[in-house]
């Protein structure tokens, strides 16, 4: 439902002024993760820094069906700066936005604070969010990594998103206990990866990842929380190796490709789980009868 194209158009400029006191000092002390402001950025064809002037809570006729504890929210903001996106912004947007509630029911107050909101630009100075996680508050260390992951989603290497193990095999060495393993990725551009292990009697395994189907011997594992990482960890690898991939029929070597293969699975990490999705799209139907 919340699932859109991304955009290749981007602007990585410096903020309008802005007050300093217009953030959230609570949110800034607990920043989002990387893995939150990677869902965020790569779903999201538009990214634009904004502060809340006026935000009303829609009535339940008007939300539609909402988890419980959530409250839908209609907002207008001024634009402080479109980080990313390719359709030029008014000064001022409105949007939807889904927010918790307190213990006592009251919805998480927007009106005065600043954010990232992430979605895609309708027209009419409208903004569709891309889902109910697409409001980040801002702070400066926020501010610092949105703009890091966005650089990283355009640029010319970016990985993108993995859709499968197309192959893997083992090759063993001269002497016991020696060989390398390579993998071999699938991904939504046509644009192969290609992980490497290497196994060395009396060494520590040793693994990279290569943004070609050559593997590179110069190569090296993925920093966590990076882009590569985050497609590694968050949407790419699945559990376990595939039997399809597998097709060198020899069950030894077959045997240590899959024991490589949890070893860079085990190496890469996990990834945090999704935000959870209302069943209603953040979709204004008639914004001008909110007064």
């Amino acid at each position: 439902m919340y699932q859109l194209i991304a955009s290749t158009a981007m602007f990585l400029g410096g903020c309008a002024s802005v007050p300093s006191a217009a953030y959230d000092r609570a949110a800034e002390e607990n920043p989002p993760s990387y893995v939150a402001v990677a869902d965020q950025v790569t779903q999201a064809p538009a990214i634009v820094d904004l502060s809340v002037t006026r935000a009303t809570e829609l009535g339940a006729d008007r939300a539609g069906p909402l988890p419980p504890g959530i409250a839908r929210v209609y907002v207008e903001a001024d634009v402080n700066s479109l980080i990313r996106g390719s359709s030029a912004l008014p000064p001022q947007i409105r949007f939807l936005a889904d927010v918790p509630r307190d213990a006592r029911g009251r919805a998480q107050k927007l009106k005065g604070g600043r954010y990232f909101a992430f979605g895609r630009i309708t027209g009419n100075g409208e903004l569709q969010l891309s889902g109910p996680a697409s409001l980040l508050a801002y702070g400066p260390q926020t501010d610092s990594l949105v703009r890091q992951v966005a650089r990283e989603a355009v640029a010319i290497d970016a990985p993108a998103p993995i859709t499968g193990v197309t192959s893997a095999f083992h090759v063993p060495g001269n002497i016991p206990g020696e060989g390398e393993t390579q993998i071999f990725l699938s991904t939504a551009e046509k644009r192969p990866i290609a992980i490497s292990v290497l196994s060395r009697p009396g060494q520590e395994k040793r693994w990279s990842v290569s943004l070609t189907e050559i593997v590179d011997e110069a190569a090296e594992a993925p920093r966590r929380d990076t882009l590569l990482w985050y497609r590694l960890a968050c949407n790419g690898l699945p559990n376990q190796l595939p039997a399809s991939a597998l097709s060198s029929g020899d069950p030894v070597n077959d045997a240590r490709a899959r024991e490589d293969y949890q070893f860079v699975r085990r190496s890469v990490g996990s990834c945090s789980a999704k935000a959870p999705l209302s069943d209603a799209p953040l979709i204004m139907d008639r914004p001008r009868d909110i007064r």
